[in-house]
């Protein structure tokens, strides 16, 4: 058994996502501790933890990485029996499964969040992450205990992880930082087909991309994550290129002063199930166009990560500023709310 181991008018593009536990397929439970995997040779797993003084044993199985987005097939999720397996393979099947644990040290690659991370002898991936996914935006305060709870989340997966990046430029005359991104797995763009009117996915397909500012001087009260981080807004991928865009604008849901930080992240749950993704790095000013890997056609591939953030600061000018507008709207394409906003 493994275990213990981000005042004025703001274009209606660029606010999206208020969070949501919809279609959150990999979502185990909340504020769980001492938590543990075990899996067996027929891929079943089974999760252990104590909440609310009690232990708990969840079995998952039967899913593993993603689809990419369909209208017609679903996409792929774990069945859950929160019985230990009384519901599903007898009672008390999960010590079975402890027993014959075939998941030992990890192999797989870097990954964020994680709690608890085992590979099985077949060269499976497994991952317990947890985060807040649901904190307010803004940095306000949590309202309740579900926003401000901590997430457990269970994985399953081989070979790459899903690609998340972000660039930081400026919109306004350089007033006000500026994000443009792009998710993506297996070289295809991560997206759903419809949200409702706050940016959530209405699908299994669709996913949320949630950033935090690093230590905002201007937001001197709030909720801070542990390290000095404070949720700023969440975005949907959009569809059919997986892009999303926003600026950091004062007055966001009545926060008055910008949530400028020093840096900036952003989390990601994967596609189907696999693992939460997480992109760290700082403002504008530290990054060039272009930077990602050439496709055999010799165009940008988009959906690779691009070279890391330049040693130097280079100040804000519009000449170059407009070279990241270009690049914004080749990334989401001229039918893309992001692209009309990028020039502003």
């Amino acid at each position: 058994m493994v275990g213990f181991t981000r005042f004025l008018v703001v274009p209606a593009a660029l606010l999206l996502a208020a969070p949501s536990s919809a279609f959150a397929s990999q979502l185990i439970d909340r504020n769980a501790t001492h938590v543990s995997i075990a899996v067996d040779s027929k891929h079943r797993a089974v999760v252990s933890y104590v909440r609310g003084g009690s232990w708990h044993h969840v079995l998952v199985w039967g899913a593993i990485n993603a689809r990419q987005p369909s209208r017609s097939v679903p996409q792929v999720k774990f069945h859950v029996d929160y019985s230990g397996g009384y519901g599903s393979f007898g009672r008390g099947f999960w010590k079975t499964i402890v027993k014959h644990n075939v998941c030992g040290p990890y192999t797989g690659p870097a990954l964020a969040w994680k709690i608890v991370v085992c590979t099985t002898k077949s060269g499976q991936n497994w991952a317990l992450q947890s985060w807040q996914r649901e904190l307010p935006n803004s940095g306000f305060k949590p309202r309740s205990s579900e926003q401000s709870a901590h997430e457990l989340q269970v994985s399953h997966w081989t070979g790459p992880l899903p690609v998340l990046w972000l660039k930081w430029d400026w919109v306004y005359g350089g007033q006000y930082d500026h994000l443009y991104g792009k998710y993506s797995y297996r070289d295809e763009a991560v997206h759903g087909f419809g949200n409702n009117g706050v940016g959530n996915p209405t699908d299994t397909y669709g996913r949320n991309i949630y950033v935090d500012t690093f230590r905002p001087p201007a937001w001197t009260t709030g909720y801070k994550q542990a390290g000095g981080w404070m949720r700023f807004n969440g975005f949907l991928a959009h569809k059919p290129r997986g892009n999303f865009c926003a600026g950091v604008f004062s007055n966001l849901f009545g926060r008055g002063p910008a949530g400028r930080g020093s840096k900036y992240r952003a989390t990601a749950m994967g596609p189907g199930v696999t693992p939460i993704v997480m992109w760290e790095g700082p403002g504008p000013g530290r990054y060039e166009p272009l930077g990602f890997a050439r496709r055999s056609d010799g165009t940008e591939n988009y959906n690779s990560m691009p070279s890391g953030p330049l040693g130097n600061v280079l100040a804000y000018s519009r000449n170059y500023d407009q070279t990241f507008t270009q690049e914004e709207q080749a990334v989401a394409g001229s039918g893309d709310s992001c692209y009309g906003s990028a020039g502003i």
